[in-house]
């Protein structure tokens, strides 16, 4: 894990993707991710069920459509 500390509109980018911090306020951080078309980009717990969904189908989550 890379622990990286960013002030307001600063970016982080990795190759296909661009991460902005837009706000930090109350205990939470708003960030902009931006990512190319074949980059799947999920919050957690969406992801957590596309993989659970996809085993239940007996599917590879890589052949998933969710």
């Amino acid at each position: 894990m890379t622990l990286l500390a960013r002030k307001l509109d600063q970016l982080v980018v990795m190759d296909d993707i661009r991460i902005t911090i837009l706000e930090v306020k109350r205990g939470y951080v708003r960030v902009s991710i931006e990512v190319t078309e074949d980059i799947k980009l999920h919050r957690e717990l969406i992801y957590k069920r596309a993989v659970i969904e996809s085993k239940r189908k007996g599917l590879d989550f890589t052949e998933a459509t969710y």
